[in-house]
């Protein structure tokens, strides 16, 4: 399965070439987020995760166990 990798256009500690290290990744940048998206910017954040995992679905990957989809 690809990596999704998010990333807090404001993140000061980490840069973007951080997302080169994984091979097949796909890098997003949440907007008015800086280090901790999921906290600054939760429905931006979260929408981006489902997206991604429905579209692993869609292609027929499984997702690990216990994990589920809205």
């Amino acid at each position: 399965m690809p990596t999704l990798v998010l990333w807090g256009e404001s993140d000061q500690i980490g840069t973007p070439a951080y997302a080169a290290a994984f091979l097949d990744a796909q890098f997003q940048i949440i907007e008015r987020a800086g280090h901790l998206p999921q906290i600054e910017q939760p429905s931006a954040t979260f929408a981006l995760i489902d997206n991604f995992l429905e579209s692993q679905v869609q292609r027929g990957a499984e997702l690990p166990s216990g994990s589920t989809v809205r």
